[in-house]
């Protein structure tokens, strides 16, 4: 009898240690995870929470059986190390195991595995200059709710950045460069994700920045023409633009150039203008760099009613019956200025008629004349010279 009492004592002494140690396995295992949304396929830096001890191993997946973790774990408290999730879901289990322990999923702990984030998500980035240190808000075109970004010089590496810009639902997030002048690639991270990827778009995304300056008031030299036609879209040139240059009209004797902010991208050296009302105007200009608005002393634009003016006409010469076009560089017309009409449009000089035609070899495009002499077409209503009593 005290021999069976003596086995039964030892086999429940050899029951609780088996035990003990087990709760011992699962009480040293991470209590927690830090992020809880990584890139599937990506590696990524992620924390354990609690203490790891030497040997331990671990790897995140949707099924823990009969896996055998690979990844060894950074011992001490809270420690970070680098995983790999290989597949995509909503539920990846720690796969835990202590040193010389099986392997178990740890209650509690898993992860959110995202598609890696596409190359071509964002399309386009509007504007596309910034100025250093200077808060910046850019659109990205194409990017979603929930994303991240973050603009560095274009040498270097997008792995090796870490998105921090947080983005709306348009897209759009405030950047602050402050590094040295030159262009800047951009890094993008889908919602939920941990990588940053290079955007490559369908066109050129990129942002140049300049370094921080202020305008001078004769940047633009000239403008060409001097006189429009107020609500047609008219073809300006600005001598003096240079790239990354803005501008913008303001009415002369109503506007301050102080209170807007130039926008329209003119460092092509042309760009196309609609006026609204009639009036002298002032160009409000900026240079790349600079966060003032600076009206320029050589820039004044004169917008008139519909109509041929004799000031506009007398530009050109006329020899014999004949327009002498060596001196034509702007078009002459009655209400329009557009290319779309230019076909239609008439001019009146000397009893003879001129029917417009683009001449698109030059630029910007020129309306070049087409002598026409009969006044039937020339001088009816709604002609440039309007009733024949208006020809001349």
């Amino acid at each position: 009898m005290q021999m069976m009492l003596r086995r039964a004592l030892v086999i429940f002494k050899v029951l609780f240690l088996v035990f003990a140690e087990k709760e011992q396995t699962v009480a040293s295992a991470p209590t927690g995870v830090e992020p809880a949304s990584v890139s599937a396929g990506v590696p990524v830096e992620i924390k354990l929470k609690g203490t790891i001890n030497a040997g331990d191993k671990a790897d995140f997946s949707a099924d823990c059986a009969g896996k055998i973790p690979a990844t060894a774990l950074t011992q001490g408290t809270d420690a970070i190390t680098v995983f790999t999730v290989k597949n995509t879901g909503k539920d990846q289990k720690l796969c835990y195991a202590a040193a010389g322990g099986e392997v178990q999923a740890v209650a509690g702990i898993a992860l959110i595995a995202v598609d890696p984030t596409l190359a071509t998500q964002v399309e386009s980035i509007t504007p596309k200059t910034a100025t250093g240190g200077v808060p910046t808000k850019v659109t990205l075109t194409g990017a979603v709710a929930g994303s991240k970004a973050i603009f560095i010089p274009k040498a270097n590496a997008c792995k090796s950045a870490k998105p921090n810009v947080d983005l709306d639902d348009k897209g759009i997030g405030t950047f602050n460069v402050d590094g040295p002048q030159g262009q800047y690639k951009l890094c993008y991270q889908a919602p939920g994700g941990t990588d940053s990827a290079e955007q490559v778009g369908t066109q050129i995304i990129s942002l140049m920045v300049f370094k921080a300056t202020s305008t001078k008031p004769d940047v633009i030299t000239a403008i060409s023409p001097s006189i429009i036609t107020v609500n047609v879209p008219t073809m300006l040139t600005l001598s003096g633009a240079a790239a990354g240059d803005t501008a913008i009209f303001v009415n002369a004797a109503t506007g301050d150039c102080a209170k807007v902010t130039p926008e329209k991208d003119v460092g092509a050296g042309h760009a196309m203008f609609t006026i609204p009302s009639t009036g002298t105007y002032t160009l409000c200009y900026k240079v790349p760099g600079a966060s003032d608005s600076v009206a320029q002393a050589a820039a004044t634009l004169t917008v008139k009613a519909p109509g041929v003016t004799k000031q506009m006409i007398n530009q050109w010469q006329s020899k014999n019956g004949e327009l002498d076009c060596t001196a034509l560089s702007q078009v002459a017309n009655c209400a329009v200025s557009s290319k779309g009409e230019c076909n239609t449009t008439f001019m009146i000089k000397s009893g003879i008629g001129y029917k417009c035609a683009w001449d698109e070899e030059v630029w910007p495009p020129a309306c070049a004349p087409k002598s026409l002499t009969d006044s039937i077409s020339i001088c009816k209503t709604g002609s440039c010279g309007g009733a024949p009593s208006q020809c001349w």
